[in-house]
This record gives C-alpha cells, sequence and structure tokens, in this order.
C-alpha cells in the first residue's frame, strides 16, 4: 500500500538520499544483490515516508527545525525498515547464494540506523529507552511467530496475533516518539503509540490476505490462513507430505468468508486506531487510517461480491 505523505518534496528528498547512500556503499564492494529491487519494495510501503505523517501531531508552524529531524528520521528508518526487510528474506527465503550478502547489508543499515538518529538524540536522551523496549518488542514477536507458526502449524489465537503484529512493527514508533520528545510533548506519546498498535494489526492482516498463496507455500502460517485451516480442519493434513494444493487453500479462503472476516477485523482495528488519537490534531496520521480503511471496505465489496456471483453460479445460496 501507497499513501501520499504530508510533506511530498521532503519526503522524495529524504527517500532519495537514503537510496543514494545505499547504493554508493553497494558499488563499494562485490555485491550481487538487486539493489533497485530492495530499494523498490521499501519505495512502495507506507514506512518510508512514516516520519511525514507525525509533524503536524507535534508542531503545526511548519518549524525547520522539525523538518530537518523528519528528513534524517525518514534516512534513519529507512535504513533500520530496509534492514527488517532483509532480516525477513534471510527468514524466508533462504536462498544461501544470497544469505551472507543479506546478513552484511542488514548489519551495515542497522548501524547506519543507529548512527543517524544520534545525531539527533545524544546517548542520554529518553529516546534510547523507547527505542530499546520498541527493539525488544519487534525481536520477541518475530521470534514467537517463528517457533509457533512456520514449518508445522499449530492454532493461532486472536490474542496472539494482536502481540505479535503489533510487536513486530513496534520500531516503527521510534518516529512519533522522538518528534514528541523534541518538541517537548512526551504526553502525546502513549496515545499515538496505542494508534499505531492498532494501525499496525490491521496492516499485518491485509499483508497476509495479500500474501497468502507465498505464506502456505513457504510453510509460514499466519493468523489469516490458520482461520482457513481450522475451519476446514485441515490441521493433519496440512502437517503431512501430501498437503492441499495451494489453489485449494486459496478457494476456501475466498469462498468461506474468511477474507471478508479478515478484513472485517481490520475495519475494526483501524476505527480504534482513529479513536485512539481523535482528540489529538493530527490530521495526517487521521487520513492515513481513513485512506486504509476506506481500500479494506472496498476491498471487501470487491471479495463479497465475487464470492456470491461464484456461488451463485453453482448453484450454492450465499449470504
Amino acid at each position: 500500500m501507497s499513501l501520499p505523505p504530508a510533506h511530498p518534496d521532503a519526503y522524495h528528498a529524504a527517500f532519495e538520499r537514503f537510496a543514494r547512500n545505499v547504493r554508493d556503499y553497494c558499488r563499494q564492494h562485490p555485491f550481487n544483490l538487486s539493489f533497485d529491487r530492495l530499494v523498490n519494495a521499501l519505495r512502495k510501503d507506507i514506512h518510508s515516508s512514516y516520519p511525514f505523517l507525525f509533524i503536524d501531531a507535534v508542531d503545526q508552524n511548519d518549524s525547520p527545525y522539525l523538518f530537518g529531524l523528519a528528513e534524517t528520521l525518514g534516512i534513519a528508518m529507512d535504513y533500520y525498515y530496509m534492514h527488517l526487510i532483509l532480516c525477513d528474506r534471510i527468514v524466508d527465503e533462504r536462498r544461501e547464494n544470497e544469505l551472507i550478502e543479506y546478513m552484511l547489508l542488514s548489519n551495515v543499515l542497522h548501524r547506519r540506523a543507529i548512527i543517524t538518529l544520534s545525531t539527533f538524540f545524544p546517548p542520554n536522551s529518553m529516546l534510547w529507552t523507547y527505542f530499546e523496549r520498541y527493539d525488544h518488542e519487534c525481536t520477541n514477536a518475530l521470534l514467537r511467530e517463528q517457533h509457533n507458526h512456520w514449518a508445522v502449524f499449530q492454532p493461532y489465537k486472536e490474542e496472539e496475533f494482536i502481540e505479535i503484529a503489533a510487536g513486530k512493527a513496534a520500531p516503527a514508533k521510534v518516529v512519533a516518539t522522538a518528534l514528541a520528545l523534541y518538541a517537548g510533548k512526551p504526553e502525546l506519546i502513549e496515545r499515538i503509540s496505542h494508534s499505531q498498535d492498532f494501525f499496525h494489526i490491521a496492516y499485518q492482516l491485509s499483508d497476509d490476505l495479500k500474501d497468502w498463496r507465498k505464506d502456505y507455500e513457504a510453510k509460514q502460517y499466519s493468523f489469516i490462513l490458520s482461520k482457513v485451516i481450522e475451519s476446514h480442519d485441515l490441521q493433519n493434513e496440512v502437517n503431512s507430505p501430501t498437503r492441499p494444493d495451494v489453489d485449494t487453500i486459496g478457494k476456501m479462503l475466498y469462498y468461506s468468508g474468511v477474507a471478508e472476516m479478515g478484513l472485517d477485523m481490520c475495519i475494526e482495528y483501524l476505527r480504534e486506531a482513529f479513536q485512539a488519537v481523535e482528540q489529538i490534531y493530527c490530521p495526517s496520521w487521521k487520513l492515513t487510517i481513513e485512506q486504509m480503511k476506506a481500500k479494506c471496505i472496498a476491498d471487501k465489496e470487491t471479495i463479497t461480491a465475487k464470492r456470491r456471483e461464484s456461488l451463485t453460479k453453482i448453484g450454492i445460496a450465499c449470504t
């Protein structure tokens, strides 16, 4: 999903500076990985413009100091997000010829993210306490997901999914936290943090609906896939050498209403994300929530119409 940032010129300048820095580093070493593919994956992600969604929450006067911080945060977080993307690929793809390159570049990006943040926040800043907390939540969530929901199917409770989805995205909260601390408005941190938790739960659900095929083939059993497997009593089958083929799983996902259930959950969590910041002036963030909510509603309507049409053709009544 790609949403317009609040300040497009500043965002594009920050992102291109980040891309240039990484490209220059890669050219200095004999990497074989596709740099453009990695950058384009991040360019389309909402998190590449994340800092510019929260400026108006902490400052309504377009302060040049906060703009400078937002640009620096944009570069730092682009380093960090690409580091996380590479970590994801190390876990998911397991392609031996690229594994070492992913690991080397991931380490460099993580180091550069910390160094870049340090230009505005000294070692004794409260930001690093929050950073440690968010990093801890992310690490625990990733490990829990890998231990419980990869390779061998196990039931996936909604409470566990909520903790994992919010935890995996916790580092994104560094952005709003940094802006609030720098602007002297720490009272905004917790409410905006809660809003981001709800947003990222919906974001993860939406992503799982989009990536269900890849996840099933990789035996990465997302919450959405788990609902399909449990609702059709396929626990034993998916853990056997003769698993149901991917097309069968896809039909079950869309014909059973699980996809619509997932989008209903997205819409509800986005409603809670908006409610958490309803009393805060943050129009760019609220617009982002509302845009995603509108897309989920439209996607649900499309899926519902196609499901009804398909079932009607084969003479099955549907609701």
